[in-house]
């Protein structure tokens, strides 16, 4: 499954790059994310697969572009493969018309939270115009799960910093958020300045060797408290038993790495 989605990146791209052209997409799909494979087959992998505990959750983003396109298949889709083992987020674009809306119906459909990428969203998180969908997701006891930092595909400056988290946490302290790739992926001196030590959760996706060298990660993780650390890997970008692995070699007690590998999820997700 991991080769044929990774296969499947030149059809994703190709397809990215002919939206942001011509505004065309050409395919009947949910969501630009899992465009490019068969959304059964998308389900039936994480419900047979990745015995790592009880529950799996995985992250079904909005459409990845400046346009505002359908919203309900995404989060209809992500509904509809929930079960005793997949707690699922759905998402929307923050510039619809029926965002609010649509964040009620996301709370309605049972999902846990929603998953935003600014960079392909093309909004940026902390600008104070969407301080009404924070405060809806306060509202509806949604996680907010952003991505964070830097981006293969984006140049900076870039739509969701560090210094964003912080300032949008500030605004909306009943907010559940969650800072992916440790706070801001290859942005960890900025981590390091305004975020660590608060509390705001930040997760560990894609934080291997590619990203943050292994001295650099045990600081943000000793400095930062380990009951506001989530695991991540951002399959199939990064193995979940490599991060895994990453997480049972750090230098922290075994408490803190079982809190980082399940314990705080299940209290975050209210499990």
């Amino acid at each position: 499954f991991r080769k044929a989605l990774l296969a499947g990146k030149q059809f994703y791209l190709e397809q990215y790059f002919r939206l942001m052209e011509t505004g065309e997409f050409k395919g009947d799909f949910s969501t630009l994310s899992i465009s490019f494979m068969d959304l059964n087959m998308f389900a039936s992998y994480f419900k047979r697969a990745l015995g790592m505990s009880k529950h799996f959750a995985v992250i079904v983003d909005c459409p990845h572009t400046g346009a505002v396109v359908s919203q309900r298949a995404v989060n209809d889709f992500a509904a509809s493969i929930q079960d005793e083992r997949i707690v699922a987020f759905g998402s929307i674009h923050p510039d619809a018309d029926d965002a609010i809306e649509e964040l009620e119906r996301i709370c309605e459909l049972g999902l846990k939270g929603v998953k935003f990428h600014p960079e392909y969203q093309n909004f940026y998180f902390a600008d104070p115009k969407y301080d009404r969908i924070w405060s809806a997701c306060e509202e509806f006891d949604l996680i907010v799960l952003t991505h964070t930092g830097f981006d293969v595909m984006f140049a900076p400056p870039y739509h969701c910093t560090p210094e964003d988290i912080v300032n949008v946490a500030a605004r909306h302290p009943n907010l559940k958020l969650v800072a992916a790739h440790g706070g801001g992926m290859r942005m960890f001196d900025e981590v390091e300045k305004c975020l660590i030590g608060r509390e705001i959760y930040i997760d560990l996706a894609f934080m291997n060797d590619m990203n943050i060298d292994s001295e650099t990660l045990n600081r943000l993780v000793q400095r930062h408290s380990a009951d506001h650390i989530l695991y991540g890997s951002d399959s199939p970008w990064c193995d979940q038993g490599e991060m895994i692995e990453i997480v049972q070699n750090l230098s922290i007690s075994e408490d803190a790495k079982l809190k980082i590998l399940y314990k705080n999820a299940e209290k975050l997700l209210k499990l």
